[in-house]
């Protein structure tokens, strides 16, 4: 029975370097080569997450893309988005003037890259981070007309911003969005209802394979859902309590040190 094992990017896939261990990478080339599938879902864009796993040759049959929290399913060995959710532009448009005016820099996605309001520190480390493109919309109301992915909200230099903002308008947001950190330095908003749980959900419902079936290894907030959703719960060692807490497993070993590979072997 073939079994899908989800995984976090950052802070579970990568290491602190945010590259892959060699550990990772072969654990995951034996599940493959084993019938199982692999199924990266990230907070990440498109384009970030392929420029990684092109980089370790890991763009393979059935080796599937979870991007944007869950709210884009991509197959990159065929260049196709099976699945794609968000909110409405006007939506998107209200959140990012709201935090403007609370003075925190925000931006959002098309499916190939940043929509940013202007260059600043913040746009330029997330880039250097990330290794996306991003291309400038000073006015929000030139946004694109489709569904937005996520909101991202950022602040290297003052976290307590953002968690200030979450604690002064959860309430009004959560109606339409879901908001989470997905690190100290990121508050991150999803279409209401959707986020990596909803995301396995609608993976595991499109290969026609069952929950039980499932497994899911993440290190943070935003991994939560797909952790308690999955058949098998894992978080890795460095994850925070309230991930561990949730998770059916927590592994020995660190993102630095092949904690995916601990989940595949144990697991598969």
């Amino acid at each position: 029975m073939s079994k899908i094992f989800f995984a976090d990017m950052d802070g579970t896939l990568l290491d602190d370097s945010r590259g892959i261990p060699a550990e990772n990478q072969s654990a995951m080339e034996l599940a493959l080569s084993n019938g199982h599938i692999i199924a990266i879902n990230t907070g990440r864009s498109i384009e970030s997450a392929i420029k990684i796993l092109k980089a370790y040759d890991l763009i393979k049959e059935n080796l599937y893309l979870l991007s944007f929290q869950g709210n884009l399913i991509y197959y990159p060995i065929e260049d196709k988005v099976l699945y794609q959710d968000g909110f409405e532009k006007e939506k998107g448009i209200r959140l990012l003037n709201l935090l403007k005016s609370e003075g925190i820099y925000a931006q959002t996605y098309d499916n190939k890259q940043i929509l940013s309001p202007g260059v600043c520190p913040e746009l330029l480390e997330y880039v250097r981070i990330s290794d996306e493109t991003y291309r400038i919309i000073p006015d929000w109301e030139e946004l694109p007309e489709e569904k937005l992915c996520k909101v991202i909200s950022i602040s290297y230099s003052d976290p307590s911003v953002l968690r200030a903002f979450r604690d002064k308008y959860e309430d009004d947001l959560k109606k339409d969005f879901e908001v989470f950190f997905s690190s100290d330095y990121y508050l991150e908003f999803t279409k209401r209802g959707i986020d990596k749980g909803t995301g396995v959900k609608k993976m595991a419902e499109l290969l026609d394979i069952p929950l039980s079936d499932t497994v899911g290894i993440g290190d943070e907030e935003n991994d939560i859902p797909m952790i308690s959703c999955c058949g098998v719960g894992v978080a890795v060692a460095n994850g925070v309590e309230r991930a561990k807490e949730a998770s059916d497993y927590i592994t020995k070993l660190d993102n630095n040190r092949g904690a995916v590979s601990e989940a595949i072997k144990k697991f598969m």
